[in-house]
């Protein structure tokens, strides 16, 4: 399933995050290195990055068990129906990493590397064109000729 961009959870999630991880440099090394908490300047950071990884999860735990209210075995929707598919068939082997708590991690994972990845890349490219105007005009010639005047960009 897809958030809407502009809907409250997507919205509050990207501000969590931009907070929490993208702008708190200090906080992600303290918490990934946890000595570096006790060095002055790291371990302010750390409750930031703690309250953003910790809602995210909470975010994707919620998907996760919605995907398993709506599991069907015969429509597979996305990821998650797979994983939860493969959860299933592995039921009974206790060497498997298949595990809803793995499942986390892995979507944590590509969910976190999608997010602050394209948000870095439009700050750069949007910093890049401020500096640059004649990359903007071009830009902005692009969009007029693939858009025109009148019609407005959208996601879809």
């Amino acid at each position: 399933s897809r958030w809407e961009y502009n809907g409250w959870k997507f919205t509050r999630l990207m501000d969590i995050l931009d907070k929490g991880v993208s702008t708190n440099i200090a906080g992600q090394l303290a918490f990934s290195f946890p000595v570096l908490r006790f060095v002055p300047g790291f371990g302010r950071g750390v409750e930031k990055t703690r309250i953003a990884v910790d809602t995210t999860k909470g975010y994707i735990k919620e998907e996760i068990d919605s995907h398993e209210n709506t599991f069907d075995p015969e429509d597979i929707r996305d990821l998650v129906d797979s994983y939860i598919k493969e959860i299933k068939s592995r039921e009974n082997d206790s060497d498997t990493t298949f595990t809803e708590e793995y499942a986390q991690m892995v979507i944590f994972d590509l969910f976190i590397a999608g997010a602050d990845t394209t948000s870095t890349t439009l700050y750069w490219a949007f910093l890049y064109m401020i500096l640059n105007q004649d990359v903007q005009r071009k830009v902005q010639k692009e969009i007029h000729s693939v858009l025109g005047y009148d019609k407005p960009p959208s996601t879809a």
